[in-house]
């Protein structure tokens, strides 16, 4: 048994699955009962310019940009991990961690992460691949995805407590929609209390055809 706060991650008896559900929704003291999910990695552009970046002018980036740049804030990337090497990205990494092997190397084994990471915070006016929204920001690689992409909801859980406690004022998960499971509700209240910052995640649900379904 394992914790993320004060939700508990419970393995059971093959084939108990929904005894033991239904015993610890009778408990007294228990708040809530779930099965533990899989996230799946939302997609992935493969043009290495993302299209020009059209999407900086959608949010209005450059006008932005005028107010904040990302200076001083952490932001942990909770994904497949990050390419620390990547010229665009080099400057801009902090300390991670993988929580898929509990371990320190936070590298990817995917491409999702390094590919939200640049989204995020790649390094701008340096004549390189393409700048990130917040350009000046730092990141946290948190890796809490297994080599086929897919991360345990009480592992992303976890992550995000982690990435609170090293500082980080917002947290991304590019996940498809997390916000069905109760534990990532409870984590991501708890962390708002402990940082003063809220949790903002980015969440785009993606059809299999490639077109976007929800965003938020």
């Amino acid at each position: 048994m394992s914790r993320v706060g004060n939700t508990h991650v419970v393995q059971v008896d093959e084939g108990d699955e929904a005894g033991a559900l239904g015993r610890l929704n009778g408990h007294a003291h228990v708040r809530f009962v779930e099965f533990d999910g899989i996230g799946q990695p939302s997609l992935t552009p493969n043009d290495p310019s993302l299209g020009s970046q059209y999407y900086l002018t959608t949010i209005g980036a450059p006008a932005a940009w005028d107010v904040a740049d990302g200076t001083g804030i952490k932001v942990a990337v909770c994904d497949t991990g990050v390419d620390g090497t990547h010229p665009d990205l080099v400057t801009k990494m902090l300390p991670g961690y993988n929580f898929f092997d509990n371990n320190t190397d936070s590298s990817d084994i995917f491409g999702h992460g390094t590919a939200v990471a640049g989204v995020v915070a790649a390094a701008a006016n340096n004549a390189v691949g393409i700048a990130g929204v917040g350009y000046n920001a730092q990141i946290i690689p948190v890796r809490v995805c297994g080599p086929d992409g897919y991360a345990n909801w009480s592992t992303v859980a976890t992550a995000i407590r982690w990435a609170a406690d090293q500082g980080a004022k917002v947290v991304n998960l590019s996940f498809t929609d997390p916000r069905t499971h109760k534990v990532m509700h409870v984590c991501g209240v708890t962390t708002w209390g402990k940082t003063g910052y809220k949790v903002v995640d980015y969440i785009a649900e993606l059809e299999r055809s490639g077109e976007k379904k929800t965003s938020a």
